[in-house]
């Protein structure tokens, strides 16, 4: 029997938190620290543990978005967005990449809105389950404090890759998912509820390359 076979067979009898969703836990994984920052200007905003819980899939991708909200109005030279990172494994729901789109939504008074950057559409090289980093270098408009980092599935089950909720069963109220057409909070996937992505933020403009981002500092926890 095909590996991908056993593993949608194991997510399927898991059942899912939501319409249209499904999970597959392998066991827990600690995060991968980025490598290679050496300066000290970065700033890596996060809210989940760095320990993924479950890896999560939509039976349909299209329009199927799930992202983290951020607030930068405690550092208001950040505005310089160098990357996204999101927690994914190549080895569910089948082997290797699929790919997936990265955007940016504003965010104003509480309600998601339109993209403000992106979708980037990306198929990650890693083989190995971690952080998967998608490069943005773009500078936040002027008065925009709060936005959304999302990614899309783009492609349905189980031709598709995924993305992972932490080992925090307390909802921290940042976690979003859009899909027939409208936003809202993100009710969990097998009782947890905090999606694993995170922005790193320069005190830079778009010229900054990534390879010059800082000792990433972890912020939001």
């Amino acid at each position: 029997m095909k590996v991908f076979t056993i593993l949608a067979s194991l997510a399927l009898c898991a059942g899912a938190a939501w319409a249209g969703g499904l999970s597959f836990n392998p066991g827990p994984r600690g995060a991968v620290a980025p490598e290679g920052d050496e300066a000290d200007t970065a700033l890596e905003l996060e809210y989940d543990t760095g320990t993924r819980q479950y890896l999560c899939v939509s039976f349909y991708g299209a329009d199927r978005w799930f992202g983290v909200d951020f607030d930068i109005s405690q550092f208001p030279e950040y505005r310089g967005v160098t990357r996204v990172r999101v927690f994914s494994d190549p080895g569910w729901p089948q082997p290797g990449w699929d790919g997936f789109n990265v955007a940016l939504f504003e965010l104003s008074g509480g309600v998601p809105g339109s993209i403000i950057w992106g979708p980037k559409f990306i198929r990650p090289r890693r083989t190995t389950p971690g952080w998967v980093r998608c490069r943005v270098n773009w500078t936040l408009p002027v008065g925009t404090d709060n936005f959304i980092a999302a990614v899309e599935q783009h492609y349905d089950y189980p031709e598709c890759d995924c993305y992972a909720v932490d080992d925090n069963p307390e909802a921290g109220g940042h976690s979003w998912q859009y899909y027939d057409g409208s936003w809202g909070s993100y009710p969990g996937n097998m009782g947890y509820k905090n999606i694993m992505i995170r922005v790193t933020v320069n005190d830079a403009t778009v010229d900054v390359k990534p390879t010059s981002l800082g000792r990433v500092k972890a912020l939001y926890r």
